[in-house]
């Protein structure tokens, strides 16, 4: 069971640091220089279509690993910290869910490459929501990250107690 901790601990932090880090550098750099290069934000927009797929579907992933880490490790844990680890799941679910879904909603906008004005109106009412979205699912996954690291505090009571326990049993 301790190597299956240890693997599901390694899984969701290698899964977050690719998520959020493709996400960062995405957002900081790649959108940026390609609307430098290309002149254009629409032509950058049909490359952000095929790139936040991945991004959704990496988040997704990570959303999975997270609920397998806190699964296994639920005893490690005190009661109002795995609910808030639940919580934050819970809410990182949800955005991620809603998040895909207003990706397939603006893909149909974006067939034909072309918007009229009316559509793009529309259109950018449900960019601006997946702009607002995604950093709120950045923090969540920060924060998820932050309370699921062991405390050093905590590692030495569990040392002290494990070693007291050995204690006890050899000398009865």
């Amino acid at each position: 069971m301790r190597t299956f901790k240890h693997f599901s601990r390694v899984l969701v932090f290698l899964l977050f640091a690719f998520w959020f880090g493709g996400l960062t550098f995405y957002v900081s750099v790649v959108i940026p220089n390609g609307i430098n290069i290309l002149g254009e934000v629409s032509k950058m927009g049909l490359i952000t279509q095929k790139a936040t797929r991945v991004l959704n579907i990496s988040s997704m992933l990570f959303i999975f690993a997270a609920l397998l880490f806190i699964t296994v490790n639920y005893r490690d844990y005190r009661r109002p910290l795995r609910i808030l680890h639940f919580v934050l799941i819970a809410l990182l679910l949800t955005a991620q869910i809603y998040l895909n879904y207003l990706h397939g909603v603006m893909d149909t906008y974006l067939i034909g490459h072309t918007l009229n004005a009316a559509d793009r109106g529309i259109f950018m009412t449900f960019h601006r929501t997946y702009e607002i979205l995604t950093p709120f699912s950045w923090i969540l996954g920060v924060v998820w990250c932050f309370i699921s690291v062991p405390r050093k505090r905590r590692r030495i009571r569990i040392r002290r107690a494990q070693q007291e326990e050995q204690i006890n049993l050899t000398n009865p």
